[in-house]
Formats: structure tokens, sequence, C-alpha cells
């Protein structure tokens, strides 16, 4: 069993060197611009799945199970190659945010390693850009092909 002090397996510290304080802001941003009702854009499988595919295509490792839209969230599926580690999951479930990835992007993994999934919020704030703002959700599943029933 871990222990609940430790931050990672070498962690003889305990505590870290500051806060993160400076940015709030940006992350009180965030938390304003999901609010906005209708932010989040119609047809994400149109504006964002070409460019998730163009890069899980250039992958020799991942293979683009499937995906959906359900309630405005595209759902992406990545199969992993057999023996992926958990550091090459990650990455490739970040290839694929970075490359419809807006000005600003937060991230969260949710499950545990091998198969875990990443939900995405990402989005142009006002004047950010040539655009209206707006937003995408979507959730990225990582599964290994070893997972497979």
């Amino acid at each position: 069993m871990a222990d609940a002090t430790r931050r990672w397996d070498t962690d003889e510290r305990g505590h870290g060197v500051g806060d993160a304080r400076s940015m709030e802001p940006y992350v009180d941003e965030l938390r304003e611009l999901v609010a906005i009702p209708d932010w989040v854009t119609e047809d994400a499988d149109a504006h964002l799945m070409p460019h998730i595919e163009q890069t899980i295509a250039a992958e020799p490792d991942a293979t683009l199970a499937g995906w959906h839209v359900a309630d405005g969230v595209l759902e992406v599926d990545l199969e992993t190659a057999v023996g992926t580690t958990v550091g090459r999951g990650r990455e490739l479930a970040y290839r694929a945010i970075a490359s419809i990835g807006e000005a600003v992007t937060y991230i969260r993994q949710v499950g545990t390693d091998p198969d875990a999934a990443f939900e995405v919020v990402t989005g142009m704030p006002p004047g950010s850009g040539e655009f209206a703002t707006h937003g995408h959700r979507l959730t990225i599943r990582v599964r290994s092909a070893s997972a497979r029933r």
C-alpha cells in the first residue's frame, strides 16, 4: 500500500516549494467560460476529428478504435499496442488533445492505468483570436490492446 504522506516513490521531503496562486485568474476565466450557455460548439466531429485522425494515423503504436458525439461531447477511443507503457498511453492522449487544443485547455485524467480516460475542455476566450469565444468538450479513452476481451 502506498504511503499517503509521500508524493511519489522517492519523495523524502513531503511538501512542495511553492503554490500556483498566480494561475488563479486563468482558472477563474475558464470557470466563467464553461458556464456560458451554448459555449460548446456544434459539430465536434467535423471540427475536431480530422485533426485527431491525422495525428493518430502518424503514431505506429496507436489506433483510432472509434468515436461518437454524445450530448455535445466528442468521445474518442484510442487503442494502444500490447506492451505500451502508461507514460506512452498518456503521451498519445496528449498528442490527440494538442492537435485540437485552443488558447485555454483543461485536461483531467480519470481512472487508472493502463486504461484511462482524459476529460478535456478547450476553447477560445473572448478576444483571443479571430473568432467569437467558443469551446469544445471531449473525452479520450486510452485502452491497451491487451485489455481487449
